[in-house]
């Protein structure tokens, strides 16, 4: 989490004591479950990993992000006349689905709205960042664990396309695909976990 936040922040913090987990359960919250919140140095980061787009994000952060701040002010009562602060949202969507997408989008709460205005009175913005091979370069080469997953991802699409586990200038182009053999999804994670391992990859 912290090499994430790094990341995205361009910083370099090494200690995690200030690192809180706060990801939401399913008991405690009736349905209502998320990948995984934090709060670090007041700032409340909600990351989310999607293998199809939904442009539902802002509406589902909506929620999360509600029940995880209901948790954090147990004990603060909103009613006095002392202003309760909060740390500041930040929604992340990490998105590797096979569906082209820009290497960044950023999602709006009010594009759902059904009476469209110039200046919602509410808003949500959800930041989703494509990790798929070869996109946001600058983000994997700032981030090992993220960089790796989207090889090991890559790599398990090549080997279940016919290609061999070969990655290099895949992305929507066919050539070099000798289809000798589509492995299974169970094949394919097999072989890529053992790529991975001679390739120091996670």
């Amino acid at each position: 989490l912290l090499g994430l936040y790094n990341a995205l922040n361009h910083s370099s913090y090494t200690d995690t004591t200030n690192l809180e987990i706060n990801t939401l359960e399913n008991a405690v919250y009736l349905n209502i479950k998320n990948d995984i919140s934090f709060v670090f140095h007041f700032d409340l980061y909600l990351f989310e990993h999607q293998s199809t787009f939904c442009p539902n994000m802002p509406l589902r952060d909506l929620q999360y992000v509600s029940a995880v701040l209901e948790n954090l002010i147990k004990g603060f009562d909103l009613y006095s006349s002392t202003m309760v602060k909060i740390p500041s949202p930040h929604c992340v969507v990490f998105y590797n689905g096979k569906e082209k997408k820009e290497d960044r989008m950023v999602l709006k709460l009010s594009d759902a709205f059904q009476n469209k205005e110039k200046e919602p009175q509410l808003e949500l913005l959800v930041t989703m960042i494509n990790i798929n091979y070869g996109k946001n370069k600058e983000l994997m080469a700032a981030c090992k664990d993220l960089s790796d997953y989207s090889i090991y991802v890559a790599k398990i699409r090549s080997y279940m396309e016919g290609n061999g586990g070969k990655i290099e200038n895949t992305s929507g182009n066919k050539k070099h695909s000798n289809k000798k053999y589509k492995m299974t999804i169970d094949e394919a994670v097999e072989r890529t976990i053992d790529d991975c391992i001679k390739e120091d990859i996670l």
